[in-house]
């Protein structure tokens, strides 16, 4: 809602700036609700679980906003991880949707084909924008639900699954002079890079503080 409010605020800024295109506060929030309105459409609602495989480019923020415009929690996950660690974290996290793109369905075909004969449904990002309804979905999302679910490198055992709910999100990225961090990122920068990897936690920062 943070991000919806800034692309009513200031539409033709840029939003994004990617390796594929650049996409002002408007396209980007109409992306994202499109993505949002399919996953509705799908039954995804708070608290459930959405994995996101993604490249960086524009589809992965597109994408990971898109499951919060549905109410959901996404559940990053890199597509170049191994098969088993993938199935570990699906299984782990009850995770039965899967968002990517065109080109890591072609890229992991094996994959997906396994997994869809299991029950995991799997949605290509450019069939979802596909839908006509760019509205904001507006959910009513609890404060305690789920935002996203980031899975540990499993360096001292088995992966854990960490649990972020809207509420720890939205006062993260509160700009407030008791938010030291974030405050000076608000006030002192133009524009944000972002390198961490996806599926790492400091990657929040890099995508939430800005657009929100």
């Amino acid at each position: 809602r943070l991000m919806q409010d800034s692309a009513e605020k200031f539409p033709e800024r840029t939003a994004v700036a990617a390796c594929d295109r650049k996409l002002t506060y408007r396209e980007f929030n109409e992306e994202a609700n499109k993505v949002g309105h399919s996953l509705i459409s799908k039954g995804v609602k708070p608290d459930t679980i959405v994995a996101v495989l993604a490249d960086r480019n524009s589809y992965a923020y597109v994408m990971r906003q898109g499951v919060l415009k549905s109410g959901g929690a996404f559940l990053p996950i890199d597509p170049e991880y191994p098969e088993d660690r993938i199935r570990f974290i699906l299984e782990d996290s009850k995770a039965k949707l899967i968002l990517t793109t065109s080109d890591i369905l072609t890229r992991r075909k094996d994959l997906f084909d396994a997994l869809g004969s299991e029950g995991i449904e799997v949605v290509a990002v450019e069939d979802a924008l596909q839908n006509k309804d760019s509205s904001n979905p507006n959910v009513d999302v609890p404060y305690d639900a789920l935002a996203y679910v980031i899975y540990t490198s499993g360096s001292t055992g088995k992966p854990k699954g960490v649990m972020l709910t809207n509420h720890n999100l939205v006062n993260f990225v509160y700009d407030d002079v008791r938010n030291a961090e974030i405050h000076g990122m608000v006030n002192g920068c133009s524009a944000v890079l972002a390198i961490a990897a996806l599926t790492f936690d400091f990657a929040i920062m890099e995508e939430f503080v800005p657009l929100a």
